[in-house]
């Protein structure tokens, strides 16, 4: 048992919610290289400006038959606009820790309650990104989870700030748009061992059998 780190269909979606504009106040922690807390808190668009090392997670949905939830992120987000992605994701905002923070985001951006003991922490990872002509820093630790739940599209309640869009669509296909760098996907590198070759490591093992088999 791995400890957790402290710290597509075609059905019509129920409307968007609103929400307060939370993220231009949101403060991080400043993590160090190896991620550790260095004490200093700093709010988000200075950790992006500066390129502070920081921590987020990701919450991977996937059916009972290995499909994948992803989202449409909004077309007003900074970074990845109009583009697929991960179920949900988010920053560990100064004072949280990792698996409320999982909790928190996979209900707010679309709207699916879980409890913690429900999220299965898989590994943490690093991304370094640069972004929207060099303005845009990304130092990321994330914190990666799985959950199974055939949550149906028109159950959602999807954030408008974050999430414009959501679909499933079987695992080894969203493996093969990260593998083929889609243009219409979030960057996700699924050949990284220590990453989230991991993630479909997990995926093929677990679904990739005949539904006779995994019904037993």
């Amino acid at each position: 048992t791995v400890i957790p780190p402290r710290s597509l269909a075609r059905d019509r979606i129920r409307p968007p919610t609103q929400e307060m504009p939370a993220e231009a106040v949101e403060h991080f922690d400043v993590l160090d290289e190896n991620g550790a807390k260095t004490g200093k808190v700093k709010l988000r668009s200075e950790v992006h400006r500066d390129g502070d090392y920081h921590r987020a997670i990701q919450v991977w949905v996937v059916s009972k038959k290995g499909d994948i939830l992803l989202q449409k992120r909004a077309a007003e987000k900074l970074s990845f606009p109009n583009m697929w992605d991960v179920s949900a994701a988010g920053h560990i905002v100064a004072g949280e820790d990792s698996l409320s923070t999982a909790v928190r985001e996979l209900e707010e951006e679309l709207g699916i309650s879980v409890t913690e003991d429900k999220l299965e922490f898989l590994f943490s990872t690093f991304v370094r990104r640069v972004l929207n002509n060099g303005t845009f820093f990304d130092n990321e630790f994330q914190d990666v989870y799985l959950v199974e739940t055939d949550t149906p599209l028109d159950k959602l309640k999807l954030q408008q700030s974050e999430v414009s869009d959501a679909r499933y669509e079987p695992f080894l296909e969203v493996e093969r748009k990260f593998l083929e760098s889609d243009p219409e996907y979030v960057p996700v590198d699924v050949k990284d061992q220590h990453g989230h070759f991991k993630l479909f490591d997990v995926l093929r093992k677990r679904y990739s059998q005949p539904q006779s088999d995994q019904a037993r």
